[in-house]
């Protein structure tokens, strides 16, 4: 962890220098740049803790190798047993990983325990090694499979600009920060989106519908999907997923040891267009990663999983994330001083090793639900009322566009988006409506032909809407294309789309369900007025995020830590 260059007196001594430990001081030392960390995770338990750390200003592979054998040996004497060693990337940790007796290029990921003579394995981060095939991947442009196949780049780009230029994404998360991520390398998030099924499926779909761009995208489709899958497997977590990211035990060993073994095959294998193997190339540590990820997931079944000592492995407990949010909290310690000097280390170090922990709540997974409120007419007629010369503003824009001719202002690619966010629609208000004759009329058992793009992604969960909640989506599309963020307003949208499904034909089979009811409490009104503004929620948030610029601080901020100012 970079840590900022100071020297300081902490009313015993100077903090600031060098210190691994050997009870030198003097201002003959260097300033000390970085906090070398070691932390113990537990892979049957639910605890991890700091159990040294060491103030450097670089250190060679040879010096870490020491401290690590060193630690090995206390944590010994403390009853402890040791089973992976995990760390990134960089060149010193590939060298002490040598000094220790392993070899990544061979393939040979285990040394010996200083005193037991166990072996353990040398696992490099998955979280690291995406990034770095991320990496790789944007710089070589084109890479060959075992086939011959070409596997480009140029997809990604080219699958980026159509969603933008449709203003429609294929149920992924594919943005121009994912393909320009050179200031945020460091956001795993963006190399694990990138390399997704997601993406791949898009890629596929647009295959299969004949855009010449993605004629020969299919060795691209199955190069995102191998390291989705691999990915998927080293963050596993507990046996409530399913499918690769669900942890290694007895039951799902065979399957997933025959994908690695397919996988293995297929990254040996991989080229540049000049003909060099990717695992001897000047990029190869990302590939020579993964590969050794999977020997160790196969050592370890065969020294935890089969003996019994554990029922599964959670191969995400070997991941470098539990350092990360470490040094995350070191830093939220200081408030809002994210760069901590020596002396300011070690004081957050101690509390919280007296549990003292803050979380940074810009990184929290919990998110507030979203209370939405349907079929409730006198709520939906109150916001319009709040709106000022709504009917003046309805007069003077107009409405000239007739539901029948729709379709016409949207290509494939754009109807199957809308397809595909008409289901997400019906699978909210599934949850919120308790009317079961109006969540019938949401769904179709036949298929039309804006489900082709539904089809191709479910995989069993997925919900296929109605004709008439597709047109709604559809009419809504179109105003969307028009809104002008700075002056929009929600009510008076939602008033403008609604005028021209007064009188017609929706949700027809479930007209007599409006019989005998009082005009406030329509039903067939209400759920008009949800789908429509549960629409326009999802464009608008989608459209603001289109717009969003680059920051700058990040970069900014990780270049000042990193240079330990």
């Amino acid at each position: 962890m970079s840590i900022r260059r100071r020297i300081e007196w902490d009313g015993h001594k100077f903090r600031g220098y060098v210190d691994i430990g050997t009870g030198l001081e003097g201002d003959h030392l260097a300033e000390a740049k970085e906090a070398l960390v070691f932390l113990v995770t537990a892979i049957n338990s639910h605890f991890k803790i700091p159990v040294a750390f060491f103030f450097v200003d670089g250190i060679t592979g040879q010096q870490r190798a020491a401290l690590v054998k060193q630690c090995l040996e206390l944590t010994h004497d403390a009853g402890v047993r040791i089973v992976a060693l995990t760390f990134d990337g960089c060149a010193a940790n590939i060298s002490m990983a040598e000094h220790l007796g392993c070899s990544f290029e061979k393939q040979d990921i285990k040394f010996d325990h200083p005193i037991t003579k166990d072996p353990i394995v040398a696992v490099l981060d998955p979280s690291h090694m995406i990034k770095l095939l991320r990496n790789a991947f944007e710089h070589n442009k084109i890479l060959i499979n075992k086939d011959g196949s070409k596997i480009h780049w140029r997809h990604l780009i080219q699958l980026n600009k159509l969603q933008y230029k449709e203003t429609f994404h294929l149920s992924n998360k594919l943005k121009n920060r994912h393909i320009n991520f050179q200031k945020e390398r460091m956001k795993v998030k963006l190399a694990t989106q990138l390399f997704s099924l997601s993406v791949a499926e898009a890629l596929k779909y647009c295959r299969n519908s004949g855009i010449e761009l993605f004629s020969d995208s299919e060795p691209t489709e199955e190069f995102l999907i191998v390291c989705n899958n691999l990915f998927d497997i080293f963050n596993s977590r507990n046996l409530h997923f399913y499918g690769y990211k669900k942890a290694l035990n007895e039951d799902n060993a065979s399957k997933i040891f025959t994908f690695l073994n397919y996988a293995s095959d297929y990254i040996r294998n991989l080229k540049t267009e000049n003909g060099v193997l990717m695992i001897n190339s000047p990029r190869k540590t990302g590939f020579l990663g993964f590969l050794g990820c999977i020997e160790a997931l196969k050592h370890l079944y065969t020294n935890l999983i089969k003996p019994k000592i554990l029922i599964y492995l959670p191969f995400y407990k070997l991941s470098q994330d539990h350092l990360e949010l470490f040094f995350c909290n070191i830093r939220a310690q200081g408030g809002t001083n994210n760069n901590p000097t020596v002396r300011q280390f070690i004081s957050a170090y101690k509390k919280i090793l007296t549990h003292v922990q803050l979380i940074d709540r810009n990184k929290g997974s919990c998110v507030a639900l979203e209370n939405l409120s349907i079929l409730n007419c006198s709520s939906a007629v109150q916001r319009i009322n709040k709106s000022v010369d709504v009917h003046a503003e309805l007069e003077e824009e107009g409405y000239d566009l007739e539901i029948q001719e729709i379709s016409a202002y949207f290509s494939d690619f754009g109807i199957q988006a809308i397809g595909h966010i008409a289901g997400f629609i019906v699978r909210i208000l599934f949850k919120k409506i308790k009317c079961d004759i109006c969540v019938g009329a949401l769904v179709t058992q036949h298929f039309e032909h804006f489900h082709k793009f539904i089809i191709a992604k479910d995989g069993g969960g997925l919900l296929y809407p109605s004709t008439d909640v597709f047109k709604i989506c559809q009419t809504v599309e179109i105003y969307s294309k028009q809104i002008d963020i700075a002056k929009f307003n929600k009510d008076i949208t939602t008033a403008k789309v609604m005028r021209p499904f007064i009188g017609t034909n929706l949700f027809n089979s479930i007209s007599y369900h409006q019989l005998g009811e009082f005009p406030e409490s329509n039903h067939i009104t209400d759920l008009i007025k949800a789908i429509v503004d549960k629409y326009i929620d999802i464009r608008i948030h989608h459209l603001l995020k289109l717009n969003i610029k680059l920051s700058k601080r990040q970069f900014l901020n990780k270049y000042v830590l990193f240079q330990g100012q």
